[in-house]
């Protein structure tokens, strides 16, 4: 069976046809590859779907013989990781990440990257939402900072958030329930 075959036989307007494809394509690396690369010309607004099943398998195929899969593997895993966005950001700002920010994906929380106060020649993210800062992690260099900071889900770069935020009611009240945990007095 091939590409062309797979895709006349399978209902590809639907989630469960493209796994399916998928599934039939899985035969070889090539096939597999041909048919991730017709989907992907072809499936308009379920392309989500064809993401989220090469999420599922690429780091299976990074090391793939057929080199044409191995390198679409290899660029979803960049994509994933955000190699060349983190590699960008690092580039852009000299290393220098002081007051970059970045929020999760619904963007409700942030973080921002800071020298550490407590600990001179170290850096850290310290991450806060409407309410005012929630903790923070420490690290020997930006570019590890920005590693947690990534796997911890802050992936998309804001401006200003915290300068927003900080003269809210709402940012005031959860400051004064910060302070209070500090002292012991709020439980």
């Amino acid at each position: 069976m091939n590409a062309q075959d797979i895709l006349n036989s399978t209902d590809i307007s639907t989630e469960a046809g493209i796994y399916a494809a998928l599934d039939k394509a899985s035969a070889s690396d090539s096939l597999l590859y041909t048919v991730f690369k017709s989907l992907k010309a072809t499936v308009g607004h379920l392309r989500p779907v064809l993401d989220d099943a090469l999420s599922g398998i690429c780091y299976f195929y990074e090391d793939s013989a057929d080199k044409r899969m191995a390198a679409l593997a290899k660029r979803h895993i960049r994509k994933i990781e955000g190699i060349s966005f983190k590699a960008e950001l690092l580039k852009r700002y000299s290393e220098n990440l002081t007051g970059v920010e970045l929020a999760n994906p619904s963007g409700t929380q942030f973080a921002i990257f800071l020298p550490d106060a407590s600990e001179p020649g170290r850096f850290r993210y310290s991450c806060f939402d409407a309410r005012g800062f929630y903790c923070h992690a420490t690290f020997d260099t930006y570019a590890q900072a920005l590693d947690s900071a990534w796997s911890a889900g802050f992936r998309t770069q804001v401006d200003n958030r915290l300068q927003s935020l900080c003269v809210t009611s709402d940012w005031a009240v959860g400051s004064r329930k910060t302070a209070a945990i500090q002292a012991g007095q709020y439980r």
